[in-house]
């Protein structure tokens, strides 16, 4: 593959930046060069899989569909059983053991009464809310943070032969 060259370039260039803003044109450069690269990668990996992929599918949707009704006897012969079978912790036969567990569970009665450390933060909601506009939700603290989004311009051939490789 072709990206043992971009490595060494960047570990260059890096070494060697100074406190001058000038090595960020070749930083920007280079990122683009990567982001394409990346796609590229990520194309060939897609096309050199496809066909496995659809033949995977193939292959194993018969067991899919088995497995899914297979797990749905199950649960209806497991719900019979919980419910008509009152006796001792487990069943032994010749074929293994059935061991019946007691776990402790909870189902919400009233949200109102539930302690706050036992309530959570719904992330979605507050990523959007923030989205939205909204700057101040009492005990948050919202700030923002700095990123880099890297959008390459599309290759042609003649970039492709002069990019950074």
């Amino acid at each position: 593959m072709e990206h043992n060259g971009i490595v060494h370039e960047i570990t260059t260039v890096i070494k060697a930046k100074s406190k001058e803003l000038g090595w960020l044109g070749q930083a920007a450069d280079m990122l683009f060069a990567i982001a394409r690269m990346l796609k590229k990668f990520e194309d060939e990996k897609e096309e050199a899989t496809r066909t496995l992929k659809i033949k995977y599918d193939l292959a194993s949707k018969p067991y899919l569909d088995a497995a899914k009704a297979i797990k749905v006897k199950d649960k209806e012969l497991r719900d019979a059983v919980l419910e008509n079978y009152k006796g001792h912790e487990s069943i032994v036969t010749e074929n293994g053991e059935v061991i019946f567990k007691r776990p402790w569970t909870y189902v919400v009665a009233d949200m109102a009464q539930v302690p706050d450390e036992y309530l959570t933060v719904d992330n979605v909601k507050v990523a959007n809310a923030i989205k939205d506009g909204l700057r101040n939700i009492p005990g948050l603290s919202i700030f923002q943070t700095r990123t880099l989004t890297v959008t390459p311009v599309k290759e042609t051939n003649a970039t492709a032969r002069n990019s950074v490789a």
